[in-house]
């Protein structure tokens, strides 16, 4: 029967009929220890109790008594009196699990019995509830960072076996095991072993080999591999011949290797321990770790041992290039992170060198380190730590003559401040080669870099490889990330060990005497000192005098008559005793001082005889002197010299002590101090309070009269302050904001450019703005340092004080330490604002986006966006501009803003910056369009005659997708805000969403206004068409009325002719010949009109350059002979200069002919016509016909261009016409772009211009 079998948990009132042993209890899955009656422990289930984190029998035996005698009733008390009544018995107990604080766990007691049914102990049970289950996942998961952690700080495959297997006997105690891989074919093969021969595995055992064990098949729940315990294994059974000194033969565990496929690709095959078999709780740690392994093995971090025959799938895997660098930045990581938190808890330099060369040179493959380092007095480079170094080397190391700053490597990297990296040693001469050394380190490959800390350099870290290439470039990054948390950690270990040097200075200070009390006021310790002085060497009166460049100040007495006259006051030393004894550095003595003609006593002490002077000598400088005076003669000799300046000696060292003391008291508690403004600076969230707690800590550290914390505003040039205000030391602060721009301060121009700026005397100052109004708050000496974020000047800190303080009394440490944690926060503050802003920003453009979606009409669309802008920007104006209808400029379509607004409409894409950003697609910042040349120059006149001196503008191109539509620009001139390139930025952005609503409107607006037009054109085109229909019926009736006179006169005619009177018939014939003629006439002017209508469309198609001085004179030359016939006088005016235009030459000809024709018909004789050529200031060349003829009254003017119509005096004159000629003029001249000009006087002349564009 098993041990299992006979533990019933079901029935806790039914006895045990044998004991429980230490071997069988460890059978026992819930088991945890077996108690005797007096609570003693007699047997531990190990393995299930170091989950429990029990690690002792006397620790279990304190806790399971204590906890069954604090069970009601108390389950020890009366001999398990209670117990044995029950049988059984459950109570809850917390256990301490690490980090996780406190968990509970149900513990199960049952009484057992002997064989004679006696009670003989309690079984003390865990029970399977959810606390025991986290206690097993917790324990799983530290299993899982071990392995996880060995493969990451990269064990080889040489040795990364043998530490897991280390790891499974810490954890299972198991006496040995071996590494089982499984073959594609089925074969199996042990690698590695350990506690065991790889030979006795191999061998076959009654039959059974590693190939047909049983034991290789296992799995667990729905087909998953698990590790399981295998009892009694055939392969394992001891051979019959073999004595076992075992109660049960030896068991082993097996743990499946899986990998992410599911494939199981081997075993962790370990025995179990003498007489037991593994705990369940350890089978689940088995799975961790072997899941760890398989996760590795799929990612390339490990590979397998070296296989055989057909396994090549076990073969070292590639490295996908990407897990490496993924693998190298973790390591390098891991190692940083080990780095600073190790050396932070680490406060001696030689423990933090040691530690930082353990990590460096293990991450480096365990190569050599050594860490240097050198005081600025000394030469020479100390050796601080070396690591991976035989102990002869290490020894031979100091004193090497290459140790010395800018020598070799490692001098010359302390002394450049920079690394020096050497792949291979024997092609650099920079490597000092010494052969007693190199012999035995055989160093290939090397690397210094100077360890620096707060821009100190507190040492250099050398590293060395046996392997070439090991140190290269790629490795800079890694190496100087490593030198900063170790050059804080040997910093910090410099710092504390001088911290602690000077405590223990003060501490012996106390100890040799107790003058020193806590009053860390001087006086009365010097005080203290001479009344023990008194003790030794007597004297009437003494003082003690501390030397101050070339005077003494009188700092304590005892006896003087009048102290007050010494106390406070000063005195030379040239010319004096005290200068003999300052070169002598002895103490001197007078016998009789009244017998000295130099001698003169202070403080009443003008009857003193014997005087002594001793100097207060430290480290051979003379700090100060003591004086004695004595009533007596004779007083003093060489032994009380001695004795005086022994204690003189002592009272100097009490002294400088005393100071250091003062020193550090003062330290701590502006260390303090700071401590609170950085806390303070920490949670700040505004400028207002990072300001009140740097002001209010700044003046209880140095008590400044005022303080002044600034931001920069580079965009506007201004600077934005707060200001904090005291009377006194004691009074309430007074806040107050400020703004100026960066020119109205003088400090200013150094801030800008990074440095400091002090003031010993501001009255200095008084034409500057800014410093005017210090002064005026009495302010008299001030410092200004710069606030550097990176490269950037955020701002600075001003600190003023009512007196003229030196700058030395108020610039230490704590004034640059606290001035960066300023910086940090301000940084910090601006960063948060940034993100403020862009997500205002974001949210306005979602914002304007969806209004603009809704919003039709570009009128609407312009108005929104521009207020919208106004509004955001603090903008005086906004305009948009487009392209103009005829293309060549850009003009307004809206603005809106305060006045003087830009008065031009029109902008030329070269003269303007509207123009320049609408060609270029670039937005454009113009600080002040006054200095920017690009400027548009006629808006900037007009600004400028209006008194304006500072308009900023800043363009953005409105773009539809790839196009651009127009400009969006804003201008600031009121409030001399100056745009920023933030403000631009996001000018741009919006003007990309008003773009396209913009064109989304045009668009609209296009086909709206093509609509209109095409509605338009054909009401036109009707009314065309009934003007023409109209023109077509009065042209028909007219032409018939015209036709019908001369063939009417010519039928009459006709008929006289053939039964009229003879001798008249001649003057038929002509009557019938001039008819006929005017009858042609008529139809040629018809036939003209008509020719010239069918051409109106496209009139220009047979047009060439005509010089219209040859058109007149050959018209000249054709009407002079019908002139004269007329008796009129014609003359031709020609152009002084060749004119010509662009036309039809027998058309330009024909309405010549027209008006120089009606000019000589309405001629009277006698009468004169001219005919000239003129220009204008229009570039218009003009034809002009002039006559002095009958004239046109001038309300008919306006008519004589109509068809068919002739003027009263012209139908009263004799001469026939067809009223067709000037029409036939008036279309001549429409069809070549010009226009005809007509003057005329009744009975005067009458005067036709005709007005041509010239070429």
């Amino acid at each position: 029967m098993s041990p299992e079998a006979t533990v019933s948990a079901n029935t806790p009132r039914a006895p045990f009929v044998f004991d429980v042993s230490a071997e069988m209890l460890d059978y026992l899955p819930n088991a945890l220890v077996v108690l005797a009656l007096d609570g003693t422990v007699r047997a531990v289930n190990r393995a299930a109790l170091k989950l429990l984190n029990f690690h002792t029998s006397a620790v279990i035996g304190r806790h399971f008594s204590y906890f069954l005698r604090s069970v009601e009733p108390p389950l020890l008390a009366g001999g398990f009196q209670k117990l044995l009544e029950q049988g059984s018995a459950t109570f809850d107990i917390a256990l301490r699990c690490g980090g996780e604080g406190f968990v509970q766990v149900e513990m199960n007691l049952a009484v057992i019995h002997d064989a004679k049914a006696q009670p003989s102990g309690v079984l003390v049970m865990s029970s399977e509830g959810d606390a025991e289950h986290f206690l097993v996942r917790r324990a799983a998961a530290q299993a899982a960072d071990q392995v996880s952690r060995m493969i990451a700080y990269g064990s080889s495959n040489g040795n990364l076996w043998p530490k897991l297997f280390a790891l499974c006997q810490e954890l299972f105690e198991t006496p040995g095991g071996w590494l089982l891989l499984h073959g594609s074919q089925g074969q199996q093969r042990i690698p590695f072993t350990f506690g065991l021969a790889q030979e006795h595995l191999h061998q076959p055992r009654g039959g059974v080999t590693i190939a047909n064990c049983p034991c290789t098949e296992l799995s667990g729940n729905a087909g998953e591999p698990c590790a399981a315990n295998r009892l009694d294994c055939p392969w394992l059974v001891p051979a019959a011949d073999s004595i076992s000194l075992d109660p049960l033969p030896r068991h082993h565990a097996v743990a499946p290797i899986v990998s992410a496929t599911g494939e199981r690709v081997g075993d962790i095959c370990l025995l179990a321990p003498a007489g037991r078999i593994f705990h369940r709780h350890e089978l689940t740690l088995m799975d961790a770790i072997t899941d760890q392994i398989g996760q590795a093995l799929d990612r390339g971090e490990i590979h397998l041992p070296d296989r055989f025959g057909s396994l090549d799938r076990f073969s070292l895997l590639d490295r996908d290039h990407l897990a490496a660098e993924l693998r190298l930045d973790k390591r390098n990581l891991e190692l940083l992170y080990q780095l600073s938190q190790r050396l932070a808890a680490t406060l001696e330099a030689q423990t933090v060198a040691e530690k930082a060369l353990e990590l460096v040179t293990a991450a480096f493959d365990n190569c050599f380190g050594e860490i240097y380092v050198a005081e600025s007095d000394q030469e020479f480079l100390q050796l601080l730590a070396a690591r991976n170094h035989p102990l002869h080397v290490v020894e031979k190391l100091p004193g090497q003559p290459y140790l010395r700053v800018g020598v070799g490597i490692t001098g010359g990297s302390l002394a450049m401040r920079r690394p020096i990296l050497i792949p291979n040693v024997d092609e650099d001469p920079r490597w000092v080669r010494i052969p007693d050394l190199d012999d035995h380190l055989n160093v290939r490959s090397a690397a210094a870099i100077p360890l620096i800390a707060r821009d100190e350099v507190v040492g250099v870290l050398l590293l060395g490889s046996p392997q070439t290439d090991v140190f290269t470039h790629d490795y800079l990054p890694l190496l100087q990330s490593i030198a900063v948390p170790m050059a804080l950690g040997l910093q910090n270990a410099r710092l504390f060990a001088a911290e602690r040097h000077r405590r223990q200075e003060a501490e012996m200070l106390r100890n040799a005497t107790s003058a020193v009390t806590l009053d860390l006021r001087l006086e009365p310790i010097l005080r203290l000192l001479l009344e023990r002085l008194r003790q030794v060497v007597y004297f009437d009166s003494a003082s003690v005098l501390l030397l101050e460049g070339r005077e003494l100040y009188a700092l304590a007495e005892v006896g003087l008559p009048w102290p007050d006259e010494v106390l406070g006051q000063r005195f030379p030393v040239d010319d004096s005793f005290f200068a003999y004894i300052q070169r002598e550095r002895r103490a001197i003595f007078f016998a009789d001082a009244q017998k000295l003609s130099g001698f003169f006593g202070w403080g009443g002490t003008s009857t003193t005889r014997g005087w002594m002077g001793v100097p207060l000598l430290q480290r051979g400088e003379v700090l100060g002197y003591i004086t004695l005076d004595s009533l007596q003669v004779g007083s003093y000799g060489e032994r009380e010299a001695s004795v005086a300046q022994a204690f003189a000696n002592q009272m100097a060292i009490t002294i400088v002590n005393a100071q250091l003391l003062q020193d550090s008291q003062q330290a701590a508690f502006e260390q303090q101090e700071i401590s609170a403004i950085l806390r303070g600076l920490n949670g700040a969230v505004s400028l207002a309070e990072i300001h009140v707690a740097v002001a209010t800590g700044l003046h209880h550290l140095i008590d400044p009269s005022a303080v002044e914390i600034a931001l920069y505003q580079e965009d506007t040039q201004r600077v934005s302050a707060q200001r904090s205000y005291w009377t006194d030391r004691a009074s309430d602060e007074t806040i107050s904001s400020a703004d100026y721009t960066f020119d109205e301060s003088a400090a200013l121009p150094a801030l800008l450019h990074g440095q400091s700026y002090i003031s010993l005397d501001i009255s200095t100052e008084l034409d500057w703005p800014v410093e005017r109004a210090w002064i005026e708050q009495g302010c008299r000496s001030r410092i200004a340092l710069p606030l550097h974020n990176n490269e950037r000047i955020l701002g600075h800190i001003q600190l003023f004080w009512r007196d003229q303080l030196a700058p030395s009394q108020v610039i230490h440490f704590s004034l640059r330490q606290v001035t960066d944690g300023l910086a940090m926060a301000v940084g910090k503050l601006l960063l948060l604002q940034q993100t403020s802003r862009r997500a205002d920003e974001l949210q306005l453009l979602i914002e304007l986006s969806a209004r603009l979606r809704t919003t039709t009409g570009r009128a609407s669309i312009t108005h929104i966006s521009l207020a919208t802008c106004l509004d955001l920007f603090h903008a005086d104006q906004g305009y948009v501009l487009v392209p103009a209808a005829d293309g060549d400029a850009l003009e307004v379509i809206a603005q809106i803003g305060k006045v003087p607004l830009a008065s031009a409409r029109r902008y030329g894409y070269s003269d303007s910056i509207a123009g320049r950003v609408f060609s270029s697609g670039v937005p454009h910042c113009s600080p002040n369009l006054f200095v920017d040349p690009l400027g548009h120059q006629p808006t900037l006149h007009n600004w400028a005659a209006s008194g304006i001196t500072f308009v900023s503008a800043i363009y953005a191109p409105l773009r539809a997708g790839d196009q651009i539509v127009g400009v969006l620009s804003l201008t600031n001139s009121a409030s001399r805000r100056s745009f920023s390139s933030a403000d631009l930025r996001l000018l741009n952005a919006i003007a990309e969403i008003v773009g396209g609503a913009l064109h989304r409107a045009m668009i609209l607006e296009g086909l709206e206004q093509r609509v209109q037009e095409r509605t338009t054109d054909l009401a036109q085109a009707n009314a065309q068409l009934l003007e023409l229909d109209q023109m077509k019926s009065d042209f028909v009736a007219n032409v018939s009325h015209e036709l019908r006179t001369p063939l009417t006169n010519i039928k009459l005619y006709l008929d006289l002719l053939g039964g009229g009177q003879a001798e008249r018939r001649e003057h038929y014939m002509q009557v019938i010949r001039s008819e006929t003629e005017h009858l042609r006439s008529l139809i040629e002017s018809i036939l003209d009109l008509t020719a010239l209508d069918e051409k109106r469309g496209d009139r220009s198609a047979d047009f060439a350059i005509v010089s219209l001085p040859e058109v007149l004179e050959t018209l000249f030359n054709r009407f002079q002979q019908r002139a004269e016939a007329a008796h009129l006088h014609l003359a031709y005016l020609p152009a002084p200069q060749s004119l010509a235009v662009w036309g039809n030459r027998e058309r330009l000809l024909q309405m010549a002919t027209n008006l120089l024709s009606n000019a000589i018909n309405y001629t009277r004789p006698g009468g004169k016509v001219e005919l000239a050529l003129e220009k204008n200031d229009q570039s218009e060349v003009g034809v002009v016909v002039r006559d002095t003829g009958i004239g046109i009254h001038p309300h008919e003017i306006a008519h004589i261009f109509e068809r068919f119509y002739r003027s009263s005096r012209v139908k009263q004159s004799a001469m026939l016409g067809t009223g067709l000629g000037l029409a036939i003029v008036n279309e001549i001249v429409q069809a070549h772009g010009g226009r005809i000009a007509v003057e005329s006087i009744p009975d005067q002349g009458t005067t036709f211009t005709v007005w041509f564009p010239s070429l």
